[in-house]
């Protein structure tokens, strides 16, 4: 993630729960960027991360909103550095999974419409609970994507 969004991400993460409705409406935005994170312990660039919808990385701050009591820093393997506290997933892009495996490339329009379509069912049966009890589902894999054909990697 640049600059940019991690200015974002300390402006939203804070807002808990009440950033959750705003963020989904912006899920579906047709624009494309460069989405998530880069490995790194990798040079390279992975195909899913570039040209991919920026809606991914609203979609991301969801999950960080959800993930806040999980977030676990730890330590890069190969630089002996610090892994950035916001980064719940590897890469922090959604996937299709198709047969259980990870469609390693960027996603379609219309997946950013039916991931939107997704969160938004999800916020529906879930905007009752507590921020705590929210956490508790995510942390236990109740997250939006749980039930879906798509994952996080």
């Amino acid at each position: 993630m640049n600059a940019e969004k991690t200015n974002i991400y300390y402006e939203v993460h804070p807002k808990g729960k009440s950033a959750i409705p705003c963020l989904l409406d912006l899920i579906d935005t047709d624009r494309k960027s460069f989405v998530g994170f880069q490995d790194p312990e990798s040079s390279s660039v992975n195909s899913f991360s570039s040209n991919n919808y920026s809606g991914i990385n609203v979609a991301y701050l969801v999950e960080l909103i959800l993930a806040k009591d999980s977030i676990v820093v730890r330590k890069s393997s190969t630089w002996k550095t610090q892994v950035e506290p916001y980064r719940i997933y590897t890469y922090g892009v959604i996937v299709k999974n198709v047969n259980n495996s990870p469609l390693l490339r960027p996603l379609e329009y219309s997946d950013m419409k039916t991931l939107k379509d997704i969160y938004l069912a999800w916020w529906k049966l879930n905007k009752n609970k507590s921020i705590e009890q929210l956490r508790r589902d995510w942390k236990a894999g109740k997250g939006p994507l749980a039930t879906s054909k798509y994952k996080w990697i």
